[in-house]
């Protein structure tokens, strides 16, 4: 050989050293142009998978990452709050109070499950038209230890029942109640 290579010897990487990749473009389209053909370019995500954009490369606060896992348990329990609050609304509207007081059960067993205003609402109206105060006080210190404001319409609620009652010096208490948080 003039050349001065050996033929029957195949070319392997050096030990240690990094293999060289050679890309080659594809093949234009074949109609006699000499433009190659587009190189393919690689997927970029857009989105980053943490969330926003602006916290990349920011450590959170415990704060920060107790308030997150809070909100994925919450969400991950709503469906079950939402199931049990339609049954718990539909045994209301028919007066259903033991139906109600296990679907109210269930909803308040829940782990981490951030229990929606209407389902107190619901049962309050309900306790209100079968006169059982002391369920309905139970009821009204729920909204409140769940982190709700009682609305006009829960406390008028409370109130009627106990006039109905016949316990005035507790409807005066939630007129007082009202009355500090400027609802009259």
């Amino acid at each position: 050989d003039v050349s001065g290579e050996d033929t029957n010897q195949t070319k392997r990487p050096k030990p240690g050293g990094r293999a060289r990749v050679v890309r080659r473009r594809a093949p234009s389209g074949g109609d006699g142009s000499s433009a190659p053909a587009p190189v393919r370019r690689r997927a970029v995500r857009t989105s980053s998978p943490t969330g926003s954009g602006d916290d990349r490369g920011r450590a959170r606060t415990d704060e920060e990452k107790a308030r997150a896992m809070r909100e994925l348990k919450a969400k991950a329990a709503a469906p079950r709050v939402a199931a049990l609050a339609d049954a718990l609304a539909s045994a209301c509207a028919a007066d259903k109070h033991r139906d109600a007081a296990k679907a109210y059960a269930e909803i308040k067993a829940v782990p981490d499950a951030d229990i929606p205003l209407p389902v107190f609402e619901s049962m309050l109206h309900m306790y209100d038209r079968l006169l059982m105060v002391a369920s309905a006080e139970g009821v009204f210190i729920d909204a409140l230890a769940a982190g709700h404001a009682p609305t006009d319409d829960i406390c008028w609620s409370l109130t009627r029942a106990f006039e109905r009652a016949g316990e005035g010096r507790r409807a005066d208490k939630v007129l007082a109640y009202m009355e500090a948080r400027g609802m009259l």
